[in-house]
């Protein structure tokens, strides 16, 4: 359980015997050994509960509260000693903080979090914090089940973290949530039986793992979308016709039902108040008004009905458009198509996004030539451009029409056509290239006016 801090000091601890400190507090060092921590991160605080060492890392900002309120605790063990850290990949010396038996702020995670769960690829850094790699999933969880970071305050005004312990417990340790988890019930979280099921769906990895779909999650997508047609079908709406007319709004009406904050019971009520359909106005002393409007407002946001880090899947999504289209091609898509790509990204991982533009790709008449080949613009645009820079002199413009046309000829083709408009342009580089051709060609100095 989290622990409460109380006053700030930092007294020695009794069986830190490990180094030993002169009056002008130099260390002798030489003695300090390899330790199990020695290239894991310097921790910010480390704090010793008379049996185990934690090793301590400010998360208050990310929880969005004052600094030093907040800490994730890892165990280290029974051993620890400030001058037992490799150096950095640099060669500074590192040296930990003393330790101190009173915790510093309230300790979040000291059951579940081990020190060794710290990836190998983190080690030996300074000025660096596990929090980082908590901020994704946090943002994610802030908007899909923000109860899991709701304190509790006992009678004696001791504040605990039960949610957070089992956040921990959930994303480490892949343990399933359970509805009758005593942690859900201590915070009384008001979820609904669809959240537990996508927060177990989304496991310990998330959308994708090993850089494909997660496939829990597509099976519970399949799952809410049977669920969610057969909803339109009971408001007399045919679900095939709403999902034709409105693509957009149907994938962001299914994101709602796949995170389950609107349970499948209430999909009719709901649908009908996003329809404005007769008889399914909702009071505002309703019960639902406060959920039904905070989920109408993400139909009508720019995430696409996706809160948690869009930024991260928006610019993998440009990435890999750009990747599969060229700039030209991928910045003349509508907006709704872009944003179909970031929701696959983000729900279905980036196989499907791949397909997506491989589909895309085919299906461009700038690319019809290689449609079906299994190439995109990465793979047949690098013998364009370097023939559009020999004539030219300078790199092409590739959202020009005039060079994503050329991809519809071959190669002489298109460098007849370059050379062409170079020419009717009055290209200097291309008139002085002639002009030297034609100075070796013919011995002697050949005037070029362009």
């Amino acid at each position: 359980m989290p622990h409460e801090p109380g006053h700030n000091e930092e007294p020695t601890v009794d069986n830190m015997k490990d180094f030993t400190k002169t009056d002008n507090t130099e260390v002798n060092t030489a003695s300090a050994g390899v330790f199990s921590y020695s290239n894991k991160p310097t921790p910010e605080e480390v704090y010793y509960d008379g049996d185990f060492y934690y090793f301590l890392w400010d998360i208050s900002s990310t929880l969005d509260e004052p600094q030093g309120t907040s800490y994730l605790a890892y165990n280290a063990g029974k051993k620890y000693n400030p001058y037992g850290f490799g150096d950095t990949i640099s060669g500074n010396k590192r040296v930990g903080p003393r330790a101190v038996t009173t915790p510093p702020g309230i300790l979040l995670g000291e059951d579940v979090l081990m020190l060794g769960d710290i990836s190998n690829k983190y080690a030996n850094l300074d000025n660096w914090s596990p929090g980082e790699t908590f901020d994704d999933r946090i943002l994610l969880y802030e908007d899909v089940a923000p109860w899991f970071f709701d304190a509790v305050v006992d009678a004696d005004g001791n504040t605990d973290y039960p949610g957070m312990e089992l956040l921990f417990d959930f994303i480490i340790n892949g343990t399933p949530i359970s509805e009758d988890d005593p942690r859900l019930l201590e915070i009384q979280a008001p979820y609904t039986t669809e959240t537990i099921q996508y927060l177990n769906a989304l496991g310990t990895e998330g959308y994708t793992i090993n850089g494909k779909p997660n496939q829990k999650l597509l099976a519970l997508r399949e799952t809410r979308a049977t669920q969610l047609d057969g909803a339109f079908v009971r408001l007399g709406i045919n679900p095939s016709n709403y999902k034709k007319d409105n693509p957009e709004l149907y994938e962001q009406l299914l994101q709602r039902a796949v995170e389950g904050q609107i349970s499948v019971a209430l999909l009719p009520k709901f649908l009908g108040y996003v329809e404005n359909i007769d008889g399914y106005e909702v009071a505002v002393d309703s019960p639902y008004y406060n959920l039904f409007k905070s989920q109408q407002t993400k139909l009508t946001s720019d995430s696409s009905g996706l809160d948690l880090s869009d930024f991260i899947y928006n610019n993998k999504n440009n990435a890999k458009g750009i990747s599969y289209l060229g700039a030209g091609a991928f910045n003349s898509l509508s907006e709704a198509d872009k944003r179909k790509g970031a929701m696959l990204f983000a729900t279905e991982g980036e196989e499907s996004a791949n397909a997506y533009y491989q589909n895309l790709f085919d299906n461009n008449p700038y690319f019809e030539r290689f449609a079906g080949k299994g190439l995109n613009y990465n793979k047949v645009a690098a013998p364009y451009i370097k023939l559009y820079a020999s004539i030219y002199g300078e790199a092409p413009d590739e959202e020009s029409d005039f060079f994503l046309s050329q991809f519809q000829n071959d190669y002489n083709t298109s460098a007849i056509n370059f050379r062409q408009n170079a020419y009717d342009t009055g290209n200097e580089f291309f008139g002085y290239s002639v002009a030297d051709l034609m100075n070796k060609s013919l011995g002697g100095p050949v005037v070029r006016s362009i």
